[in-house]
């Protein structure tokens, strides 16, 4: 028959399976990437006090940042075990364990060697778990900056094409648009010197041609640049645009007027 063992051994045994099993559930804790780190370290400091010696007088604390989480009963006294965790580009963090009455000397104050250990286990955990969660939120940052870096390069790119097609426009209707306009005139001054000679009719071909050229550029003017928007604002534009694809491409559409109190995003 196997010797049962000696009740220190028992104790022992049993603030190991304590310690083990506070371990297990820290690591599941901080392995959560959906909540925030304050919630996390809330239930972290919530669980520590009863994995030491006497958990009925321990209470614990974690210090990070604008983070500082404790559970119930701390306060800072004499019988303290602490420990640093120091993130990459990171300030320091502190786990501390306390004991609320005094209790017999040990290896540590009243704390065990292995509560120190534990500590420092703990403290190594949080280190590598805040560290994680800086990374991700400088990443996140760096994706914000990134994105918000395309958006304004994406704006003054539409602007300068704007600007671009609003000369393209004015050209077309200053000059282009003008010359044809010239040139009809001409033609139909032409056009009854052209009686006697029996032309005409193609007169009355190249006119028309000449008045297709002018109907076709106007057309092409107001879809590069629609000089309703600069004159009568982004409204009456909107309905111009709406108008026209009904027109062209048998798209039935509704402009909907923003409600003066929407907000803008």
């Amino acid at each position: 028959m196997s010797t049962p063992p000696s009740d220190l051994t028992l104790h022992k045994l049993q603030e190991r399976v304590k310690e083990l099993t506070a371990l297990h559930k820290t690591a599941r804790l901080l392995q959560d990437d959906d909540r925030s780190m304050r919630d996390v370290l809330r239930d972290v400091v919530a669980l520590l006090p009863a994995a030491w010696q006497y958990p009925e007088i321990a209470a614990a604390r974690i210090c990070f940042r604008n983070v500082d989480e404790s559970s119930s009963g701390f306060q800072t006294t004499p019988w303290i075990q602490s420990a640093k965790f120091t993130p990459l580009l990171g300030e320091d963090g502190i786990l501390q364990i306390v004991y609320l009455e005094e209790r017999p000397t040990e290896d540590e104050g009243p704390f065990l060697a292995e509560e120190r250990e534990l500590v420092d286990s703990v403290a190594e955990m949080l280190r590598s778990y805040v560290q994680h969660k800086l990374a991700n939120e400088n990443l996140e940052l760096q994706v914000q900056e990134r994105t918000s870096e395309l958006r304004r390069l994406a704006t003054e790119l539409s602007l300068a094409e704007a600007r671009k097609n609003r000369e393209i426009a004015v050209d077309l209707h200053d000059h282009v648009i003008q010359e044809f306009a010239f040139i009809k005139l001409r033609a139909q001054q032409f056009r009854g010197d052209a009686v006697f000679c029996g032309f005409e009719n193609r007169f009355d071909e190249i006119i028309a041609l000449i008045e297709r050229a002018i109907q076709f550029t106007r057309r092409l003017t107001f879809e590069i640049s629609t000089p309703i928007l600069y004159e009568l604002g982004l409204s009456a534009a909107l309905e111009w645009l709406a108008e026209h694809y009904e027109q062209h491409h048998k798209l039935s559409t509704k402009v909907k007027p923003q409600s003066r109190f929407a907000k803008s995003s």
